[in-house]
């Protein structure tokens, strides 16, 4: 923010004066409703079993509805609300149609090193044991990447027949003791399934009655005292009753199934079962001539609620807590992290961290488990959290691809000597992420390098989010091959929304019009400009370069230019005139601009000061207006 805080709009600085929409009523431009239909997506790779909302953006008219269809519904099935799901390998393309307009979106499903596994509700490892003339519902089910389904296509073979039989998926023990087999197999969304074998032994008709029938099964801790709270970590059987066919037995012995999970060992008159490790486990009551009858154990971590903001970088595979990245695990206290727990499913850590199942999104739940005790936290997951400079590297600098995610910024970075550009060896990629700076300061300098169009968001937009962002006192230089580009990007071009940014920044060359833009070159189709404040400074003959905006489909509400530069027309391209259209009036003060009278209230106080000047300034930024002279002084 320079004590001359102005702006050079020019339609050479296309992307700027685009974005002027203001100064006038501060609404957004009129006109008659355009016939335009735009995805959020053009291309997408989900895995086997995903399910992804596809997002479309069109002008409503009268009489007409949104349609979607998939050119392979064995692959992508889509309702009337854009929900895919991925059911096949392969590809397909997912098309909608709105009144005369019709735009696809490819869509690649693969398993990606994933493989489909069968799983049975109720049993633990591969044994079964039955009374006669009992039922059980094997509960076969799919489990792939890190989901569970029911979908299966599944055939199920007996070893004996006239041990027990299958039908609907339930198994019948009939009146025949003894063992068999049964296996499972089949196929799921057209992928084979290996088989799965559980052995099943048929017993006669018994009770075992543990402390009187009062004790059912088993559940136990790993830790007796957590977070304030005491837990059970031992059990004591006392007696033990044994009927077969209403005949007592009184000989009986115990084993543990898995024996790394709990033990059980003799005390005095009674029994003791106590834990090893989390999982599940059975207590094998062995009576008679090898016959047993099992008891389910299960062993669990206590958990307990852990306070506090914490931040997951997918990117760093750290936490960002105290205004630092550290391991998860160094969050807490003695603690090293073994496992997490995320959508109801348990993972392997990976080296103090979260492996690849974790995905974005704020406010998830996740339980972070050692060998003994686990703390649920509530994380906000990013794919990176910024606080480098060099950071931004990773959206912009790459081999051409395009970037998703979700990025954040996590400080006012303040480094008016630092400059970034394009590494040797990289070119610019695109950017389809969400971009949020939090309220922060960037200062920088920018070099748009001599051979390559690129911003700090790479070459081009594409359903992309940039919001709540201040770019102040912001350097840029290069010349872009000799091309145009702006801070942000060189071209915007498809349903992308700019929304509560402060710019401010200057030209290191004056005479380099292709880079002397605020931010970008080419506007394109949906894009959503909203509560910006754009200020830059003078550029000479900014009436000679011809660069001009392509599209008219944008959303432009809220948004002030303040620049002492008329806006650029061109007699040769019609275009040019168009967009002067929805800036009335540039503002060549803030004076002028609070003149206007506007109330500025879609300005949202979490980012802007409104009240202390009546105009929008930078809420962290305020301090600095005032020592410049606040409305009277700043101005071009």
């Amino acid at each position: 923010m320079k004590k001359i805080i102005s702006l050079i709009l020019s339609f050479s600085l296309l992307a700027v004066t685009f974005f002027a929409v203001s100064c006038g009523n501060g609404e957004q431009s009129g006109g008659e409703a355009v016939e335009r239909l735009e995805l959020d997506k053009t291309s997408l790779v989900l895995t086997l079993g995903d399910t992804y909302k596809l997002g479309a953006f069109y002008n409503e008219i009268e009489g007409e509805a949104l349609k979607w269809s998939s050119t392979a519904e064995k692959v992508v099935s889509v309702d009337s609300d854009g929900n895919l799901d991925a059911v096949g390998v392969g590809t397909a393309t997912v098309k909608a149609k709105y009144g005369s307009k019709e735009v696809d979106c490819s869509v690649e499903v693969g398993l990606f090193a994933n493989v489909p596994v069968l799983t049975f509700d109720g049993i633990i490892g591969d044994e079964l044991t039955l009374t006669k003339n009992s039922e059980f519902n094997l509960g076969a089910r799919v489990a792939f990447n890190g989901k569970s389904f029911d979908d299966g296509e599944l055939s199920c073979f007996v070893g004996d027949a006239s041990i027990c039989s299958i039908s609907d998926g339930k198994l019948k023990a009939l009146e025949k003791e003894g063992e068999t087999t049964v296996s499972v197999t089949g196929t799921w969304r057209g992928q084979a399934l290996y088989a799965k074998t559980v052995r099943v032994k048929v017993i006669a008709q018994t009770t075992v009655l543990l402390n009187g029938g009062k004790l059912t099964s088993i559940e136990l801790y790993t830790a007796e005292n957590h977070g304030g709270n005491t837990y059970v970590t031992e059990q004591r059987i006392s007696s033990v009753s044994i009927f077969e066919n209403e005949t007592q037995i009184s000989e009986y012995d115990f084993a543990i199934q898995r024996q790394e999970v709990a033990s059980i060992e003799k005390d005095g008159d009674a029994w003791v079962v106590r834990p090893l490790k989390a999982g599940a486990t059975r207590l094998i009551v062995k009576y008679g001539n090898g016959k047993e009858y099992p008891f389910d154990i299960v062993v669990k971590r206590p958990v307990t609620q852990l306070n506090g903001a914490y931040e997951y970088s997918i990117s760093d595979g750290k936490c960002y807590y105290g205004g630092q990245f550290k391991k998860v695990e160094e969050v807490i206290s003695d603690f090293q992290l073994k496992s997490f727990e995320c959508g109801g499913v348990e993972y392997q850590a990976v080296d103090g961290a979260f492996s690849n199942s974790v995905s974005v999104g704020e406010n998830k739940k996740i339980v972070l488990y050692d060998e003994k005790v686990g703390y649920e936290v509530d994380f906000n997951i990013y794919t990176l959290i910024i606080d480098e400079l060099s950071d931004f590297e990773q959206i912009y600098a790459g081999d051409g691809s395009t970037v998703s995610g979700w990025f954040v910024l996590a400080r006012d970075i303040i480094e008016p000597n630092t400059v970034l550009s394009m590494p040797d060896g990289k070119v610019a990629n695109d950017f389809s992420g969400i971009f949020d700076g939090r309220g922060h300061v960037l200062t920088f300098r920018f070099n748009h390098g001599s051979t390559q169009r690129f911003g700090l968001f790479g070459k081009c937009l594409y359903g992309a989010t940039i919001k709540n962002v201040a770019f102040n006192d912001v350097v840029t230089s290069g010349t872009a091959g000799g091309n145009s580009a702006g801070l942000l990007c060189a071209d915007c071009v498809t349903a992308s929304t700019i929304k509560n940014v402060y710019l401010n920044l200057s030209f290191d060359d004056l005479n380099n019009y292709g880079c002397n833009l605020a931010l970008m070159y080419t506007v394109g189709n949906a894009l959503i400009v909203e509560n910006v404040i754009i200020d830059v400074p003078t550029v000479p003959d900014a009436e000679t370069c011809g660069s001009y905006a392509r599209n008219n489909a944008s959303f432009v509400s809220h948004c002030y230019v303040i620049s002492s530069t008329k806006l650029h027309k061109s007699p040769d391209d019609p275009n040019s005139t168009k967009f002067s259209k929805i800036i009335p009036k540039l503002c060549e003060s803030y004076q002028e601009l609070k003149g206007l009278g506007v109330k500025f209230n879609s300005f949202s106080n979490e980012f802007w000061d409104v009240d202390t000047y009546g105009v929008p300034v930078w809420k962290s930024l305020v301090e600095e207006f005032e020592a410049l002279g606040g409305t009277e002084n700043n101005e071009a």
